[in-house]
């Protein structure tokens, strides 16, 4: 009798299958989706990554509110007012990011919850339920619940990840590029305040020498800086408080619309999208249901098998946009028009490079290996004591990979060049076998204060000299026409390979000082894209001649 009740079980069950071969078919391969799942360390990853953003970009938020807030106390009325404004208007912002901030985090929390051995381990038991009568419906809404959370969820997300890519929705980046710019001229201008106290003090030193004193006294630190003041008033009303208010006034609009517009997609991408999809088809599917009489058991069988199409068809188009891109690396990331020019590109050998600092934060430099990219240059310093926070780990993980790797400068006027060179060398160490030459950055952005073109070339030489004797390289100069055609003037700047920088052009123009040679570097765009960094890079390509310039020796 034992045997007749098993045996009359199995022919149901295999009747079952028979019947509903559909449904325990796309059951199947949920099921084995899920405990392999395959989306789920790339999204992490990717979640983290605009966590991060979104967590730096409030810290930088938080301090131009703080300064914002400190020029609200100022007795000038028009700078007190437009300091309550751009104070309001950056709370909110810090408003709206934090509520980006948490529902990034709950996607993330939900992403790691369906990896989770608890719902690969309920998942299976669900499935097992759906073969009894008396489970049947309960067991099937479970596994349906479970196959949304997983992999359902990480399919959708990697879809909205791949759509992102492609429409360049980078929301978080933008916002950190916009926001690190922001409070990079704020610390510049408080540089050069730093600097113009510190000649100050200089001034009341040597005064106090001449008169035989051997310190200051209140009198005289008063005096001066009262002197000072009156001749810069103007000059510091313009170029201090309210000039940083301008610029944050102009900014914070911007800053708004932006964090509007990543809450926005988020809340869109995250919450409405899936919740429109995965609702809206269960509505449908039960409302035609009930119309033909079946019962609640197969409207959530059709819906695993909807799913299965569903997460079935983000996966091959995230598969095959994913092998077009591995396509393309083995491509140069360069359009072909920009490879004929006077220099007959077409017939050089070129080397494909970026240039990194930490505004792209974390840099997965495996993948920029895997994109035929030969060389990378990191920022390492800039002035006489500040160093990017990103270089020793850049330049770390640029030699693990094998990567021929570089260090550069950015150049500041108010610090004498031997200070600078000191700074870089003792950060940077000595060039090691497979490095490249170091790199002087030379732009307009480094120019604090008055500037006497003479004295400025004699310290960029002396920068130049000392990094070259030290390290036992010749540097390579950065520079774009601009600049160089103002400032680098002399045919003794020629002695250094040029690194030019010109976008939007077929051939680059060549500065005055470099008339008689050529480029060695070409900086194309600053609006790269390339797998392993999250938003845009600058992409460089290098002449064949670069080769020699490798390291060969320690």
């Amino acid at each position: 009798m034992y045997f007749t009740s098993q045996k009359n079980d199995m022919k149901k069950i295999l009747f079952q299958l028979k019947a509903n071969s559909w449904f325990y078919g796309c059951a199947l391969i949920l099921l084995g989706m899920a405990i392999a799942t395959p989306f789920h360390n790339t999204l992490i990853s990717y979640l983290e990554k605009l966590i991060d953003n979104g967590t730096l970009s409030l810290g930088v938020l938080i301090d131009l509110k703080s300064v914002s807030e400190a020029a609200g106390s100022s007795k000038l009325i028009l700078i007190a007012g437009a300091s309550e404004n751009i104070t309001d208007l950056l709370a909110s912002s810090i408003k709206y990011l934090s509520w980006s901030d948490l529902l990034l985090s709950v996607q993330l929390v939900l992403i790691k919850l369906s990896g989770s051995s608890l719902v690969k381990i309920l998942s299976v038991l669900a499935f097992i339920g759906t073969f009894f009568i008396n489970y049947r419906t309960i067991a099937t809404k479970i596994l349906l619940f479970l196959f949304v959370l997983n992999p359902g969820l990480p399919a959708f997300v990697s879809g909205v990840k791949y759509i992102s890519k492609e429409m360049q929705f980078e929301q978080a980046d933008s916002l950190h590029k916009n926001l690190s710019d922001l409070h990079d001229k704020y610390k510049e201008k408080e540089l050069s305040y730093e600097h113009f106290e510190k000649i100050r003090d200089e001034k009341q030193l040597a005064k106090a020498e001449k008169s035989g004193k051997t310190k200051l006294n209140f009198f005289t630190r008063v005096g001066d800086a009262t002197e000072d003041d009156f001749h810069l008033a103007a000059e510091h009303i313009e170029e201090g408080v309210s000039e940083f208010l301008i610029i944050l006034k102009s900014a914070s609009k911007t800053i708004i619309i932006q964090t509007l517009n990543l809450l926005s997609s988020i809340v869109f991408q995250f919450l409405l999208l899936p919740f429109a999809f995965f609702y809206g088809i269960h509505r449908l599917l039960k409302y035609s249901t009930e119309a033909s009489g079946k019962d609640q058991t197969y409207v959530f069988q059709k819906l695993v098998v909807v799913e299965t199409i569903f997460v079935f068809l983000i996966g091959v188009s995230v598969m095959t946009g994913q092998n077009t891109e591995k396509q393309k690396k083995s491509v140069p990331p360069i359009d072909k028009k920009s490879m004929i020019g006077n220099q007959n590109h077409a017939k050089q050998k070129h080397h494909l490079g970026i240039d990194v600092s930490h505004f792209q934060q974390e840099i997965n430099w495996e993948e920029i290996k895997e994109a035929n990219i030969s060389f990378a240059y990191s920022k390492a310093t800039q002035g006489k004591d500040y160093v990017d926070p990103r270089f020793h780990e850049n330049w770390k993980n640029m030699g693990n990979v094998s990567l021929s790797k570089g260090a550069y400068h950015f150049y500041q006027s108010n610090d004498s060049g031997k200070e600078q060179a000191i700074h870089f060398c003792k950060t940077v160490g000595n060039v090691g076998k497979g490095d490249i030459p170091p790199v002087l950055d030379l732009e307009g952005g480094g120019i604090i204060g008055t500037v006497h073109k003479k004295e400025l070339q004699k310290e960029i030489h002396i920068w130049l000299r000392y990094v070259h004797q030290k390290m036992g390289v010749k540097p390579i100069i950065y520079t774009n026409n601009v600049f160089a055609n103002d400032y680098l003037l002399g045919s003794d700047f020629s002695e250094y390979h040029l690194w030019i920088a010109e976008y939007g052009v077929e051939e680059p123009k060549i500065p005055l000082a470099w008339k008689n040679k050529k480029w060695l570097i070409w900086q194309r765009t600053p609006r790269g894209k390339i797998e392993g960094v999250l938003g845009n890079v600058d992409h460089d390509i290098a002449t064949e001649h670069f080769e020699n310039l490798i390291v060969k020796k320690y």
